[in-house]
């Protein structure tokens, strides 16, 4: 019995996105081999993608800034577009080679979430540089009251045969000023 185009789409999605950290592309050419139809696999490599770089809180280079944008479904305006708000731009994501192509300006936040968006954004950057070799962090504002803070650092040797990713995803509530409340979720994989 031969499989449908839709179930080889499934299983490779299940490949791609069970990739270990730094390994996607490696995967990708396996399962390009296996399926030897690069039309079916193009026609969802960019869902795919979209999904991985998200779900893994894939950090990206965004011209504008020396600072690398966490992409999240926090920050996301669309498939392929994402608030970076450090920058105050909208990026454009090419997600099948992790990359910013375009930022246009996006709208200014309020003053006041601003502020707290700002010092939120300091206190993770000190954390990071402190404790991950090759982390990243975005701060995004929900709310004038409520931040979500993420952190995302990887680390690869494939040389090694190990690779890893550490993932974070913070709630931050302003209860009032002196008082916040932190709630999140924080992921490891390691190969």
């Amino acid at each position: 019995m031969a499989l449908s185009n839709d179930d080889i789409k499934r299983i490779a999605r299940h490949f791609l996105l069970s990739s270990p950290a730094g390994e996607v592309e490696e995967v990708l050419t396996d399962v390009r081999a296996l399926v030897a139809d690069d039309e079916l696999l193009n026609e969802c490599a960019v869902d795919i993608f979209h999904t991985y770089n998200t779900e893994q809180l894939v950090a990206v280079a965004v011209p504008s800034s020396d600072e690398k944008l966490v992409l999240a479904k926090h920050g996301e305006v669309d498939q392929t577009h994402f608030k970076d708000p450090r920058t105050a731009k909208i990026v454009t994501v090419d997600h099948l080679k992790s990359k910013v192509t375009e930022e246009v300006d996006d709208e200014p936040e309020s003053e006041d979430v601003q502020q707290k968006r700002e010092m939120l954004q300091a206190a993770a950057n000190k954390y990071v540089a402190e404790f991950y070799k090759d982390g990243s962090s975005t701060v995004f504002a929900v709310s004038a009251t409520e931040f979500i803070m993420c952190i995302s650092s990887a680390q690869f040797s494939a040389n090694n045969f190990w690779s890893g990713r550490w993932r974070s995803v913070w709630r931050i509530t302003f209860q009032s000023e002196k008082k916040l409340k932190l709630s999140g979720t924080m992921k490891i994989s390691v190969h």
